[in-house]
């Protein structure tokens, strides 16, 4: 999920800078001047070879005249696809708390087994999420057994030859699959790129019996998916079937349009987190003026129930944020003018909101206790304040390095005190 929205961040950010250009007076299409300045996975092809793939791809010009065949048509279909998938199970099983129970308590647990287990009764609940991505690019040829009518005579009666002399399919002597092309029977292509999404949530009740069981069960599927289509191409014989999946669909069509896709499939991944995951906390909502300064009420229960170790609900509010999986979940806030703030080292650089578990090194600033007699956590800074040094001046003024290996040096044993300060507008209080 973190590399969904890097991604996600990342295309954005490319397709605003491309917007952001002088609009050009040419013919070409929107998705070269958008995206083929960026990205070219033809590095070693001469610039008319180039032309010529994209062109044919994903020009958006008037269509060129291709020989179509006749219907009925048939459809072929070769794809490869990559799916990960992740899932979450939650079970209640009677039969396994009064095996625990015999196991801790030994044999004078026999009353408790027949209350939880009855004459060999148990009920088992379980309830699973599964979420499956899957990135799939096909090539799609479509043929006819219908011979096409001669275009220089076109009430010239057909003979119908006989199917089987007709494959669409030749396997030649090197052991590759070419397609049968002639003017009879014309053949066309066409590639395409789809991203999906589904959400499978699953429950089930069983209640095992002396002679049998009985299950009730019922899967829940959402799902999302964005496809893109390249131009219809005209199939020629000398190239194999798995040239035009894995050259012309894959490396050529997919890798050129893969980005485009994964920028407009993202946010519809975002926007169905923000506001539809199963695993949401509270509504998350941007941050306006009407946002309550004593908290979001999605999150007073949580912030009411939660009694850690050196916690202080009067320096801290809760928060309704996107969590790092990109559902909305509840989080504390420091809402005190003076509190301390944290402030972290990554990679040479410093951020007062906590990046990725995996990239930053420590937390600088020393008031942040986490012993177990002086816990206490240190917490972002909620809306309207911001984390600063104690002498007003932002995290951008403390002096590091141009150099990475003595910023690095610098940053290992570095101490900075941070609070939190009202944001001033403008230089106006």
């Amino acid at each position: 999920m973190r590399f969904v929205c890097c991604l996600f961040l990342t295309t954005i950010s490319l397709l605003t800078t491309s917007y952001a250009r002088p609009e050009s007076s040419s013919t070409k299409d929107i998705v070269r001047n958008t995206l083929m300045d960026y990205f070219s996975p033809y590095q070693d092809a001469s610039e008319g070879q180039i032309n010529a793939v994209e062109d044919e791809l994903l020009n958006t010009r008037a269509e060129p005249r291709f020989s179509y065949p006749p219907f009925p048509r048939t459809w072929i279909e070769r794809y490869s696809s990559t799916t990960s998938h992740t899932t979450t199970t939650a079970i209640f099983d009677t039969s396994k708390m009064a095996q625990a129970i015999s196991v801790l308590a030994g044999p004078a647990t026999g009353v408790a087994n027949i209350l939880l287990n009855g004459a060999q009764l148990s009920y088992r609940y379980e309830q699973s999420i599964k979420y499956s991505y899957s990135r799939t690019t096909t090539l799609m040829v479509m043929t006819s057994w219908r011979q096409h009518r001669n275009p220089n005579n076109p009430d010239a009666p057909i003979v119908p030859r006989d199917i089987l002399e007709n494959s669409v399919i030749d396997q030649k002597r090197d052991l590759y699959n070419y397609f049968k092309v002639s003017k009879d029977y014309p053949l066309l292509g066409m590639c395409k790129y789809e991203m999906a999404l589904a959400i499978q949530k699953s429950k089930t009740n069983t209640l095992n019996l002396v002679f049998g069981s009985k299950a009730n069960g019922e899967d829940v599927l959402d799902g999302m998916s964005y496809t893109v289509y390249s131009n219809f191409f005209q199939i020629e014989d000398h190239i194999p079937v798995e040239d035009y999946l894995s050259v012309r669909c894959g490396e050529n069509f997919t890798e050129a349009v893969r980005y485009l896709v994964e920028g407009e499939f993202n946010k519809m991944v975002t926007g169905r987190f923000a506001h539809y995951h199963p695993r949401s906390e509270c509504r998350w909502k941007p941050f306006s003026a009407n946002t309550p300064i004593n908290g979001d009420p999605d999150c007073m229960n949580w912030f009411n129930q939660k009694n850690e170790m050196g916690l202080d609900k009067t320096a801290t509010v809760p928060r309704c944020i996107l969590g790092k999986e990109g559902y909305p979940v509840c989080a504390l806030r420091t809402s005190k003018v003076g509190a301390h703030c944290p402030l972290y080292a990554s990679n040479g650089q410093l951020f007062t909101k906590e990046p990725p578990t995996w990239t930053w090194d420590r937390q600088l600033n020393p008031m942040d206790m986490t012993g177990f007699l002086s816990a206490r956590t240190l917490n972002p800074c909620d809306h309207r304040l911001e984390c600063k040094l104690e002498n007003g001046n932002p995290i951008a003024a403390i002096p590091l390095s141009r150099d990475r290996s003595e910023r690095l040096r610098h940053l290992q044993n570095a101490n900075y005190i941070t609070t939190c300060q009202p944001i001033f507008n403008r230089g106006a209080r």
